[in-house]
């Protein structure tokens, strides 16, 4: 064997040793990542084990009383599953370690990068730096003139009873001509489907208000009217639209929410600004390392009223009971002693920003209109600011989906002056219009 096979020889037997380091080091690196990966997992399952168990519990509970009677034994298995893990997954996933931690490194390496999406796309951020929803595609068809054939049917139905109908679409944070757009952003615009809704309901003869076009903009600019951080309208805002829907209901049905001129007036609020304390829920999605805590307006009444509230604050039925004066029973002051951010927002302030059912009685004018309110959360500093000129207050989420409420029921069982049905144009699709199928 002459020198240089000698020499070919040793370089072959060193390249194959530094391939099988270098496989040896990626092997070990994949064997260390799994073995903190999962016992990551196994941390995390033992500290979440009493709140997986009761969300199985919750679901095995929840499926035999909605879903099993009537249905095929395997879709019941089927559904089952797939319910059960996903309760499991959110259950850890609400209590995961390090969870802000995570979060913050991963917004602010957005931030470092210059990106103004996070998430896949899930936000991004506006030229003024609104967080927007991104959309690539569009959302599976929507039966739109079936939503609207929905509100004629409980129209139809209440009719005998003299109830006035009135369907309200509020505005979205994304409006077309002020809203300012990075070039080539997958922007998703609820408009097209909220422009549609509102012509079938026209056609179909329903009363509706489109606050998207009426006088929200008239002496109020665009970022005094949404927040940054999250997709709700801020308070100020929601203000003026209940001024709005309160002339519109005089106007076309001879029902004032504000006999005293009191109410919608904001010379009897006191109108107080808090900095760097509200963080909403798209901020809480993409973290307070891609976007910064903002200023949030409270309007404290300055009138008397007392009111009796009971809501039922989950599908759990847990129910909530506040009586007494305005700002002792229908606002959740508790927000302001909260320091986690990502624990709730201050939109909550209001009616504790969303619960399945809200039943509020005026202790002061128990003669005034008896009004149900088919909602969402937009509409919770609205119902606050109308309740006053309100004898009787039902608030239903729209969205729910449980044996708390029956929409249809309470709808043929009590007899109202008023229904408004309100929708956030983000929340146009089926369960939002879970009634009269």
């Amino acid at each position: 064997m002459d020198r240089s096979e000698i020499e070919n020889r040793k370089k072959n037997i060193e390249k194959s040793n530094a391939i099988e380091w270098y496989m040896t080091r990626k092997y070990l690196f994949a064997a260390l990542f799994l073995m903190l990966l999962f016992c990551y997992a196994g941390v995390n399952i033992s500290v979440n084990a009493v709140p997986i168990a009761e969300n199985l519990v919750s679901s095995v509970e929840y499926y035999d009383r909605k879903d099993r009677e009537g249905k095929n034994e395997i879709l019941y298995w089927i559904s089952l599953g797939s319910a059960l893990v996903q309760k499991c997954e959110s259950a850890v996933n609400d209590n995961l370690l390090f969870s802000k931690d995570l979060l913050w490194l991963n917004g602010r390496y957005a931030r470092l990068q210059g990106k103004h999406e996070i998430n896949d796309f899930k936000y991004f951020k506006d030229s003024e730096g609104y967080l927007q929803y991104a959309a690539f595609f569009r959302d599976e068809e929507k039966d739109v003139f079936g939503y609207a054939e929905r509100v004629r049917r409980l129209k139809d139905s209440v009719a005998s009873k003299g109830t006035k109908v009135i369907y309200v679409v509020t505005p979205s944070k994304y409006t077309p001509g002020k809203t300012v757009l990075p070039s080539g952003t997958p922007i998703n615009d609820p408009n097209p489907v909220t422009d549609e809704l509102i012509m079938n309901l026209n056609r179909l003869g329903i009363d509706t208000l489109d606050l998207r076009n009426v006088g929200l903009f008239d002496g109020m600019r665009y970022e005094d009217a949404f927040f940054k951080t999250d997709h709700h309208w801020t308070i100020p805002a929601a203000f003026k639209c209940a001024g709005i829907l309160n002339d519109t209901l005089k106007e076309r049905f001879d029902i004032d929410l504000d006999p005293e001129n009191v109410t919608t007036d904001k010379r009897y609020y006191r109108i107080e600004r808090y900095d760097d304390v509200m963080f909403g829920s798209m901020g809480r999605g993409a973290g307070l390392g891609f976007t910064d805590r903002e200023s949030f307006t409270v309007m404290w009444p300055g009138y008397d009223c007392n009111f009796d509230r009971r809501s039922i604050r989950n599908a759990a039925g847990y129910e909530e009971h506040k009586y007494g004066p305005y700002i002792e029973s229908l606002m959740h002051v508790d927000v302001f002693l909260s320091k986690d951010v990502y624990s709730d927002s201050y939109y909550s302030l209001y009616l504790n920003g969303l619960n399945y059912l809200d039943h509020i009685e005026n202790l002061d004018h128990p003669d005034r209109p008896k009004v149900l309110f088919i909602r969402d959360s937009y509409f919770s500093p609205v119902i606050s600011f109308l309740a006053p000129g309100c004898g009787q207050i039902d608030a239903i989420w729209s969205l729910e989906d449980s044996d708390v409420t029956d929409i249809g029921q309470t709808v043929m069982q009590d007899t109202y002056d008023l229904i408004v049905i309100e929708t956030y144009p983000y929340n146009i699709n089926d369960d939002a219009f879970n009634y009269f199928r």
